[in-house]
């Protein structure tokens, strides 16, 4: 991100992806985890989704970062 100028376009769009990463982690939870019958496929999916969404955030923090410089 050296050089890069960051405008408000891409904190809502940043923003959005987040937004849009929790409803499907929900989502998944929701469908695969929230049952007595969890497979490890379903514990290996939330791990995954949990750590992209985690990446999504920390990206989003450091756009928010560079905007406000």
């Amino acid at each position: 991100m050296k050089n890069q100028v960051i405008d408000a376009d891409d904190l809502v769009k940043s923003a959005k992806d987040v937004e849009n990463a929790m409803k499907g982690l929900s989502s998944f939870a929701y469908y695969n985890i929230s049952s007595t019958d969890v497979s490890l496929e379903g514990i290996n999916g939330l791990n995954g989704l949990v750590e992209a969404v985690s990446c999504l955030a920390e990206r989003h923090s450091e756009l928010c970062s560079k905007f406000s410089e």
